[in-house]
């Protein structure tokens, strides 16, 4: 009876927090704000991964099931945002009561568990109290809707690790070029270090996460050997080279064009000439490879992170000249013509302009072949004087050249790159040019885009034939230069040595390099042939003697004499990762020499392409008089 009493006296009492408790517990948390959407796949040519194209949000991110995740992944993320995960409800009032004592005495720490934090990434609102309290609800209510594995699944899916990407499996696969899947305990307590501040913790600006990484380390449950190997397991963060290359590319998702092995074999190239250029103040180059028939883009390399040297405006030197010998082909002239280089004074709007050549010599009456070959700057003066150059600018502007003012702005100068071009758009005019004349422009998908003629075929085969004819270099350039393969080519040097370019090809390809200096500053004394052309000619032999039979007999070059036999791809202490995400047909190494050669991988010879395997390996190359070149590379 007595007992009846009191719990008639304390019912009314107890109706209010039994009523608030009902509240917090029993409703579950909304499913339809806990849908996900991942980023779609930018993919090369042969479906391997380049980057995943970026959400709403900006971020890229990729969702990963908790259970496909090592357990490591998960007691890495609990160490680091919540060791008391396994004890609460989704609210820890212990870590509350602590927080409040601590903000009291002028200490500023947190008490919000993985609940709490996923229900802020799902729900953003202001930081006030009254958001702290619906955060404590709705994280008791998410944490009894989905279970902790599923709380875990969600944060690690929805945390931010900085540089626009979101999630374990996107981080994984910036930072370290693996999926999570296969993260190691020391990797995957340094990842789980980044969310606490991704901006501050940059991996690429600091070496702070490494030190909150020791602190996550030593909160696992790790035994004494497998703290010891965490500790001491080097990180070896992954090169953002291709998040830098998806940066440049159309943000469709799909299948590009680009050929993300060659990209890789270019981009080596460029590092390894830059290496040799550095003393003369040469530090940035790039190169478009382009598929001369369809006008797709199969590499677009060099630049940084944020800069895209193919797509900037620079001044494009004589590369412009052979656009201007086709316009006084077709009005009747010849290759065999000729054509005064001798001092000359042209009354302009501007004043007296009296061009001079590169060299300062005038050679009198020359052939429009040897001053188109040898790239006399008189001659090419001349020949604008005598066609207009409202006919050059028309043409530049019908094949894209991003030129923003009328032909009286640039005048004869235009002839000797007075105007601004692109890398992308060079390449895909000298294109023009192997397809007798068909301009298409540069795409980056397999969609068909009709041609239009904008030069006659007879002066696209003349200016071919000019091009790739060594002998009428010999005045400019001398015999067996860079430009000595049997393929047509054109290099160009701006005012004060600040870019130099080399461009030119077959019939299936184009290959366009630019050298200089991203922020415009003058090289030492670099010219095209020098600079760009040594670059030019070590892409073409790369793409392979295929390249020289797709000529056949239209090329009336003869093979350049070799030069001592040596390894062009790789480089030496080059780093190639595996890339687990990408088809294992994909995953092998190209090499290449300057003539032909047997292989021998760690002392075993390989026959074609050699799969990607882990490790530092030796690399050699026997040539056909018995010749020996090595490399040191390396497979993480």
């Amino acid at each position: 009876m007595r007992n009846l009493i009191l719990i008639l006296c304390l019912a009314p009492r107890s109706v209010p927090l039994a009523a608030i408790a009902a509240w917090i517990y029993l409703p579950k948390y909304p499913a339809e704000k806990l849908a996900h959407e991942d980023s779609a796949p930018l993919l090369d040519r042969h479906g391997c991964a380049i980057d995943d194209i970026a959400g709403p949000d900006g971020t890229r991110s990729r969702w990963v099931p908790i259970d496909e995740l090592p357990p490591h992944v998960a007691e890495a993320f609990v160490a680091a945002e919540d060791r008391r995960f396994h004890d609460h409800p989704g609210v820890d009032p212990r870590s509350a009561i602590r927080a409040v004592r601590d903000n009291l005495t002028g200490r500023r720490t947190g008490a919000s568990t993985l609940a709490m934090q996923v229900v802020r990434l799902v729900e953003p609102r202001p930081r006030t109290l009254l958001s702290k309290l619906r955060e404590s609800v709705l994280a008791i209510r998410l944490e009894r809707t989905i279970g902790r594995r599923g709380v875990l699944e969600q944060y690690v899916n929805r945390a931010p690790f900085g540089n626009r990407v979101t999630g374990i499996e996107a981080a994984a696969q910036l930072y370290f070029a693996k999926p999570a899947r296969d993260l190691s305990i020391a990797e995957a307590a340094y990842l789980a270090a980044l969310p606490h501040a991704p901006t501050r913790l940059n991996p690429y600006r600091s070496e702070r996460a490494v030190r909150r990484q020791r602190r996550i380390l030593r909160g696992m449950e790790l035994g004494p050997c497998e703290y010891a190997r965490a500790i001491q397991e080097p990180l070896r963060l992954a090169p953002s080279d291709r998040a830098r290359l998806a940066r440049h590319l159309p943000r469709r998702p799909g299948r590009t064009t680009i050929d993300l092995e060659l990209q890789e074999q270019v981009e080596g190239i460029l590092r390894a000439h830059l290496r040799g250029l550095a003393e003369r103040h040469v530090t940035a180059a790039a190169a478009v490879v382009l598929d001369a028939e369809s006008g797709e883009v199969l590499v677009m390399a060099g630049g940084t992170t944020w800069v895209n040297a193919a797509s900037a405006r620079r001044g494009p030197g004589s590369t412009v000249k052979p656009f201007a010998y086709a316009l006084a082909f077709e009005d009747g002239r010849s290759p065999e013509g000729l054509v005064l280089d001798e001092p000359v004074h042209f009354e302009t709007p501007s004043g007296d302009y009296a061009p001079r050549n590169y060299d300062g010599i005038c050679r009198g009456p020359v052939t429009l072949r040897t001053a188109l070959a040898s790239s006399l700057n008189v001659p090419a003066v001349r020949i604008v004087h005598e066609i207009g150059p409202a006919r050059l600018h028309d043409l530049l502007v019908a094949m894209g050249w991003p030129l923003d003012r009328g032909p009286e702005h640039y005048g004869l100068g235009l002839v000797l790159g007075d105007g601004e071009t692109t890398l992308l758009a060079l390449a895909t005019s000298y294109a023009a040019l192997a397809r007798d004349g068909l301009w298409r422009p540069a795409r980056f998908d397999f969609a068909d885009v009709p041609a239009r003629r904008v030069i006659s075929p007879s002066a696209a085969k003349a200016v071919l034939d000019v091009l790739s004819d060594d002998a009428a270099r010999a005045s400019g350039f001398g015999r067996g230069s860079a430009l000595a393969l049997p393929a047509f080519a054109k290099t160009g040097t701006s005012p004060d040595f600040r870019d130099n370019w080399c461009v030119g090809g077959t019939r299936r390809r184009i290959v366009a390099v630019w050298a200089g200096n991203l922020d415009g500053s003058p090289m030492r004394g670099v010219s095209g042939i020098t600079g760009a052309a040594p670059m030019w000619r070590d892409i073409l032999l790369l793409l392979g003697p295929e390249e020289w039979r797709a000529r056949g007999a239209e090329s009336t070059v003869p093979r350049a004499e070799p030069r001592g036999f040596d390894i062009l791809h790789p480089n030496d202490w080059d780093i190639f990762y595996v890339d687990p995400s990408r088809p294992a047909a994909f995953q092998t190494l190209g090499f290449s020499a300057t003539a032909p050669a047997r292989w021998f991988v760690d002392g075993e010879e390989v026959a074609g392409r050699w799969p990607l395997r882990r490790g530092t390996h030796d690399l050699t190359a026997v040539g056909p008089g018995g010749e020996r070149a090595r490399r040191r590379f390396r497979v993480d």
